[in-house]
């Protein structure tokens, strides 16, 4: 029973570490597992604070059909020891239908790129940043709305 309750907790450390870093250059995710409606549009901003860059930005997301939807995110990268740069993220989520599975579940990916200013010293280095990241989701509506 210990080596179960020792698995357990080292499965949730891993997931929050991976949660924390999987969303470095880009806004969270924000959303649920579900499908969508074919033709929906939608436009959300976000902020992510975090010890060494804080990021400002928006969505816009679009669903070409039910189980896939298509974003992209632009906006603003501050780090602290540095000038704010420009960044963006671009993705997909598509929605797994699961049968005799209560949770939704979905897979996202997304590439983002970010160029910013960083100060080490005296010196200002030119910084460019590449990201890809790749996931699942989980979730369950507790309401009808």
């Amino acid at each position: 029973m210990k080596t179960i309750k020792r698995f357990a907790v080292f499965a949730v450390a891993c997931l929050l570490t991976t949660q924390a870093q999987g969303q470095v250059l880009g806004l969270p995710v924000a959303g649920d597992a579900g499908p969508g409606v074919a033709g929906d549009m939608a436009v959300s901003g976000g902020l992510v604070i975090g010890d060494d860059l804080n990021l400002y930005g928006g969505r816009f997301s679009y669903n070409t059909m039910n189980e896939l939807e298509l974003f992209g995110d632009l906006g603003l990268v501050d780090p602290d020891r540095g000038d704010t740069g420009f960044g963006f993220q671009a993705g997909g989520k598509y929605s797994l239908y699961i049968p005799d599975f209560v949770p939704e579940v979905a897979i996202r990916g997304s590439l983002g790129y970010a160029n910013l200013d960083q100060r080490i010293g005296p010196e200002k280095i030119d910084i460019d940043i590449w990201t890809v990241t790749g996931g699942g989701l989980i979730s369950h509506a507790i309401d009808e709305m």
